[in-house]
């Protein structure tokens, strides 16, 4: 790949050991934080946005909520649905939204910022 696509946007959670990066691309990628010697290891990717994934949040820490230039919003489950097993997170290989279990929301305009917040109990 002579150009790789850039990343926009990037979350973690503090109680989770994931990491999720938005690319121009329109892909979600996951990873996972390993040992110290490994660092981070790629997990799977998301559901692809038409336009680029202008934001990520992960929410809990095992659901991840990305907004589109599409207008769309996804939210996903990283313990369920679909995991392409793909080390190359920079491969095409990515699952729709039915694969992954990934509910998929029409919001109509650019999403420009997401946030997570914690429930009150």
């Amino acid at each position: 790949m002579v150009n790789p696509p850039f990343v926009t946007c990037v979350s973690t959670h503090w109680k989770s050991r994931y990491m999720v990066a938005g690319f121009t691309t329109g892909s979600v990628k996951v990873w996972r934080l390993g040992s110290k010697k490994v660092g981070y290891v790629p997990v799977r990717s998301l559901p692809r946005h038409v336009a680029g994934a202008g934001c990520v949040c992960l929410v809990d820490n095992n659901m991840v909520l990305s907004g589109g230039n599409d207008g769309f919003l996804y939210l996903t489950d990283l313990e369920g649905g679909h995991s392409n097993g793909s080390s190359d997170l920079l491969s095409d290989d990515e699952p729709t939204a039915e694969e992954s279990g990934t509910f998929k929301l029409l919001h109509g305009s650019k999403v420009n910022w997401l946030v997570g917040v914690k429930r009150s109990t």
